[in-house]
């Protein structure tokens, strides 16, 4: 009897086995359709520091400190400096109604601007100070943020159009509670999940939107023109992601939405911007590219903000197994977030 179990077990084994070892195989000569010209700098690891939970993610801005937002609870703010220092804790949560909790967090110089409750406020908090100003925004549904100028920020909304969700940039005078201009993300598969991405500063009069599951980024003026649309290297100028309706029965009647049949494919896991510099995490693999190399790093394709042009790829390092989620580069500085360690490193590049 026991012999028959373990046959029956081997039986079943055996082929999984089989199948995982083909799918690896399968992954490891995966072509892409691109190449990258890759360097390899002397990257120096400096100091590391220990964080409350896994959560955290940089707010980025042009200052040299380093500030992190609770991606679960975003109105708990850490700031450190690119020392990797005791960490500061600050608290914008005014109180614990769902109304007055913040949701994005964006940085300029001494001032955190916080997108609170419905998306339908904004608070301005001095870090120096502690002195807190609160205002009304025009509309709801604001995610992310970049402030532009101390009465001004440029916003990502989500709305609805023509009955369907969908994304758009809108710059907003915030001590005027007023709507300047708009700018609609590209429909592709939708006019929402397609267009997912995450927006940054380039302190050059300049804002970038890159798409997660296309391989582009936009380059625009702070009034919201477009400078300049880049493509990527790699090959996926479309996302690739699938739809489906769900219904449901309610008292008022039917309601339904749209929602992913399922997880799309990542193309570009983060962005980060530094000294005229574009720094995309890719979630692709190059064709020239060594399995280990890419399995074993965080690959990063550098482009010029100025025109969006690629330069070169270089890699980030593991550490403790886990890739970077996220990166705060300044100069030759780089400090990465890795689950619940921040990480600092020294990168030089030979001439």
């Amino acid at each position: 009897m026991k012999k028959k179990i373990l046959y029956l077990l081997l039986a079943l084994c055996i082929p999984m086995a089989i199948l995982f070892l083909v799918q690896l195989l399968n992954r490891t000569k995966q072509n892409n359709g691109f190449e990258r010209t890759i360097r390899f700098p002397q990257l120096d690891l400096r100091k590391t520091l220990v964080l409350p939970s896994t959560s955290y993610i940089f707010v980025h801005d042009s200052d040299k400190a380093i500030t992190l937002q609770n991606s679960t609870d975003p109105g708990e703010i850490l700031i450190t400096d690119r020392a990797l220092s005791a960490l500061k804790v600050l608290n914008l949560n005014t109180s614990n109604a769902s109304s007055r909790k913040a949701s994005a967090v964006g940085r300029s110089s001494t001032t955190l601007y916080s997108i609170m409750g419905r998306g339908d406020q904004l608070s301005a908090i001095s870090i120096v100070t502690g002195r807190m100003q609160h205002f009304n925004l025009p509309e709801n549904g604001y995610d992310q943020l970049v402030p532009i100028s101390k009465t001004t920020i440029i916003a990502r909304q989500s709305s609805l159009k023509n009955g369907l969700p969908s994304r758009r940039l809108t710059k907003i005078s915030y001590w005027k509670a007023l709507t300047e201009n708009n700018f609609d993300l590209d429909k592709q598969v939708d006019a929402y999940f397609s267009n997912d991405g995450i927006l940054r500063n380039g302190y050059n009069g300049s804002l970038t939107y890159s798409y997660f599951y296309r391989g582009q980024f936009l380059c625009l003026d702070t009034n919201l023109r477009l400078l300049y649309r880049a493509k990527t290297i790699d090959t996926v100028s479309f996302a690739r992601i699938k739809l489906k309706k769900l219904t449901r029965k309610t008292v008022n009647g039917i309601q339904s939405r749209i929602t992913q049949a399922k997880p799309p494919i990542l193309v570009n896991r983060n962005l980060v911007l530094d000294n005229g510099f574009v720094f995309i995490l890719s979630a692709l693999k190059a064709d020239n590219e060594n399995w280990s190399n890419f399995n074993n790093n965080q690959v990063i394709d550098r482009y010029s903000l100025v025109n969006g042009r690629y330069q070169y790829s270089f890699y980030i390092p593991r550490y403790n197994g886990i890739k970077p989620q996220d990166l705060s580069i300044h100069g030759n500085s780089i400090i990465g977030i890795y689950g619940n360690l921040l990480v600092a490193y020294t990168i030089i590049f030979s001439p």
